[in-house]
């Protein structure tokens, strides 16, 4: 493994995956649902913007709001919502840094800290995923982006599932204990207080 940076911002980017189906949503476009006064994506990308290099957005819808973010949207190479794997799949051609952050857009409170901490514990594993101290967050993490390639044959070999994917590789684990409702995702209407 080569050494890790001294910066990490400039080390890393982000994929923020927003192109899922929204089925608990009644098939609405999750990101852009209001949480607390704005749309969850926009929550997201303002605890990220300024811990990363760039940021890029998995999306398979198009609109008015997508065109107005100033990052890269892109759609994944196949159609029907083929899950989230397929989303970073899809946009990895599009990182030049030797990390990449993957984060969805449903998770508003995540925390600002989120890459350092990752960055930090990522050691000599090719992934350091996010704990919330009971739960590992599989949607939630730090990759060496060269470990990312591989997420094409997995699907290829008609699997799905990120678990799947993440098992087997040298992960690491931070663990972001006593920030209650770091990790919460946005899945369901009663959640949109």
């Amino acid at each position: 493994m080569s050494p890790l940076p001294d910066d990490h911002v400039a080390a890393t980017t982000a994929i923020l995956l927003a192109g899922g189906q929204g089925s608990r949503m009644n098939h609405q476009d999750k990101a852009w649902l209001a949480y607390q006064g704005k749309p969850l994506i926009l929550h997201v990308l303002d605890r990220i913007k300024d811990t990363v290099q760039e940021i890029i957005i998995s999306t398979n819808r198009t609109g008015p709001e997508y065109d107005n973010l100033p990052y890269p949207c892109i759609a994944d190479n196949h159609p029907g919502f083929p899950g989230p794997l397929e989303g970073i799949s899809s946009c990895i051609q599009e990182v030049r840094t030797p990390f990449t952050l993957v984060i969805p857009c449903d998770v508003p409170h995540l925390p600002v800290s989120l890459n350092r901490n990752l960055f930090d514990n990522i050691g000599d594993s090719d992934i350091c995923v996010a704990s919330d101290g009971e739960r590992v967050q599989p949607l939630v993490f730090l990759a060496r982006t060269c470990c990312l390639q591989d997420i094409r044959t997995h699907l290829d070999a008609g699997n799905r599932s990120v678990r799947g994917w993440l098992d087997g590789r040298n992960i690491a684990v931070a663990v972001f204990a006593g920030e209650t409702g770091t990790f919460e995702n946005i899945n369901r209407p009663d959640q949109l207080r």
